[in-house]
């Protein structure tokens, strides 16, 4: 390998990936917040950050809060494999570069940066993380899906025949509940798998059914570059283990991106969130070597590393990376290290992460049932909230174990999931969703609001907690328990549905404005017995289909009002040829199948 020092890339030869209006746009709305705060500062920041333990051996180096041409000479070094060569590719908002090595590290080499001006976080030029040792490990079998059942609690279609999606029974569906449809993603039982979208009755409105063993997670509405869209992950799991993508499709139901993890780690199922930069916040799950022996478990153990990685979704780009291992003490965890050979040691279980309002991470960890900011610039823990180290004296009501899907609200409080129970006893309490402020003068914690099912759910897995306007909530109940529920301001439960078919999971749950045309066209077919035809219509997708008309070939014309995803509409006499059309509520044609060739009954 040459050694030779990099320079920094002069501003004159620096290409644009994004326009000059683009750029300022997106770190404008972006990262607003985090220029005030930050940008009368020097240093730049550097990931893998100084407390890093276990970076990938395929890792890039990203340099934030500088431009390229700002940056001094960059010396690139690993301590077995010495100097490192590489080329530089700039940020798309203009506020940074990452240097891509010519060769990968060694495994278990110290690596030391010399940047040329100060490291944010430090009072010198230098930054240092550690290679990961590689991990020898056999794969977790792959969570298999199950059987299509052909019982009434999984719906067929005769327009959508290729659809099985789980039957929904709607128990509680009050015009009190906000507006919006419901998201939901059902998994691992006897119905297909995929993103499905219901509206406030309950009844489908979109089912995409994914191939073979692929699952979705965190399927909702975002917005990406200004135009709503919906997203979810979508791969295979192993043991609550995500090897997948992200997927973003636009209002008719078009692939807009894929979104992958970066510097060789893959893409886990725990969160996709897209931020307003154009940006996607996810995490990523990695096995690497490590001594337990302290904890109790073996010397020669394994342990899972947790990255949080923040990437542009148009280029790729690692724009922040942190990771549990080094960040947050193995002695944190509730959960035992375990002395069977082979068998990881899963200590912090990251399952949620998302931009705090001054720039910086809120990131939950369920095996150390605590929260906590995270600097962005540095990458060190600002405070916790929970667990054996809380920086906050908790209030009543306040505990909080093994939680889901904290968030940030703009008032300032914190909400999220709280599960209650797995590793740890319930001790009598049930799972609930719970909102928290936090008194950062005197370090105290406060119970402001709380949701519990009347049926008193007890969730040991998954689960969520979407804040509503009006100081209600939406609430995904997890794994073992199949119930999504919506709370309004008052507490009382004015929306409580779940899957009928057996063994179905959702991961999370949401109630979110979604307006859709299809880019296809609706589907029907017909049949007749002589004395009249029956037609089956419908638009997978389509939000605004108020009612039908079918138009016969000879000119008959017949309407029907939406009874839901199908519906079913009766043309006297005996018809040969035709079409149905998709209305609106004003009477507009939203689209028209192809023309129908009508079948013989029986």
């Amino acid at each position: 390998m040459p050694a030779h020092t990099v320079r920094a890339l002069p501003r004159a030869r620096r290409k644009s990936v994004l326009g000059a209006a683009a750029l300022l746009a997106a770190a404008v709305l972006a990262f607003g917040a985090w220029a005030l705060l930050h940008g009368g500062e020097k240093g730049v920041s550097v990931y893998p950050d100084r407390h890093t333990l276990a970076a990938s051996a395929a890792t890039t180096i990203g340099f934030r809060g500088v431009e390229p041409g700002e940056l001094g000479e960059v010396v690139v070094v690993g301590s077995h494999s010495g100097r490192h060569g590489g080329r530089w590719e700039e940020h798309p908002d203009g506020r940074g570069a990452t240097f891509v090595p010519d060769d990968a590290f060694a495994a278990g080499e110290r690596v030391t940066v010399e940047v040329g001006v100060r490291v944010a976080g430090s009072d010198g030029q230098r930054s240092e993380f550690t290679i990961a040792r590689a991990a020898r490990i056999a794969p977790a079998p792959i969570d298999a899906a199950k059987p299509v059942s052909h019982s009434a609690r999984v719906r067929s279609f005769r327009s959508r025949p290729k659809l099985r999606p789980p039957a929904v029974a709607a128990e509680t569906a009050s015009e009190r509940a906000a507006p919006g449809v419901v998201f939901v993603a059902p998994k691992r039982g006897e119905s297909q798998q995929g993103p499905m979208i219901l509206d406030r009755a309950g009844e489908l409105v979109w089912f995409r059914p994914l191939p073979g063993d692929q699952q979705a997670f965190d399927f909702r509405a975002q917005t990406y570059h200004g135009k709503p869209v919906i997203t979810w992950w979508q791969g295979r799991v192993a043991t609550y283990r995500g090897d997948g993508v992200g997927r973003i499709v636009d209002s008719s139901y078009r692939p807009v991106a894929t979104v992958r993890a970066g510097n060789g780690y893959q893409l886990d199922l725990h969160e996709f969130t897209l931020t307003p930069a154009g940006t996607a916040l996810i995490i990523g799950y990695v096995t690497v070597p490590w001594d337990l022996s302290k904890l109790g478990g073996r010397r020669r153990g394994l342990v899972e590393d947790n990255v949080v990685q923040e990437v542009d979704v148009e280029t790729g780009a690692v724009l922040f990376e942190w990771h549990a291992l080094g960040s947050i003490p193995l002695g944190d965890s509730y959960r035992p290290a375990p002395r069977e050979r082979g068998r990881r040691h899963d200590p912090f279980h990251v399952n949620s992460v998302e931009h705090e309002p001054n720039g910086n991470l809120l990131v939950s960890a369920r095996h150390t049932s605590t929260l906590y900011e995270i600097d962005r610039r540095t990458g060190s823990v600002l405070w916790r909230v929970g667990g054996k180290r809380s920086s906050f004296a908790m209030g009543a009501g306040t505990r909080f174990q093994l939680q889901h899907d904290a968030r940030r609200q703009p008032d300032g409080t914190i909400t999220l999931f709280d599960n209650v129970a797995e590793d740890l006893p319930a001790r009598g309490r049930e799972s609930r969703a719970i909102r928290i402020a936090l008194d950062q003068r005197r370090k105290r914690a406060t119970l402001v609001r709380e949701f519990d099912h009347p049926d008193g759910l007890l969730s040991p897995t998954q689960g969520s907690m979407q804040a509503l306007r009006g100081g209600g909530a939406f609430v995904g109940w997890g794994g073992t328990q199949p119930v999504f529920s919506e709370f309004d301001g008052d507490g009382r439960l004015v929306f409580d549905a779940r899957f009928r078919a057996r063994h179905v999971e959702s991961y999370r749950a949401y109630r979110m404005p979604w307006s859709a045309r299809p880019a296809g066209r609706p589907a029907a077919v017909a049949s007749t017995d002589g004395e009249r035809t029956r037609v089956y219509a419908s638009w997978n997708g389509a939000t605004d289909v108020a009612s039908w008309r079918v138009r016969t070939a000879d000119g008959t014309v017949v309407e029907a009002p939406r009874t839901g995803f199908e519906t079913a509409i009766t043309v006297p006499g005996r018809r040969r040829r035709l079409t149905v059309a998709a209305l609106d509520r004003a009477g507009r044609v939203l689209g028209t199948s192809p023309r129908i060739e009508v079948r013989s009954a029986g």
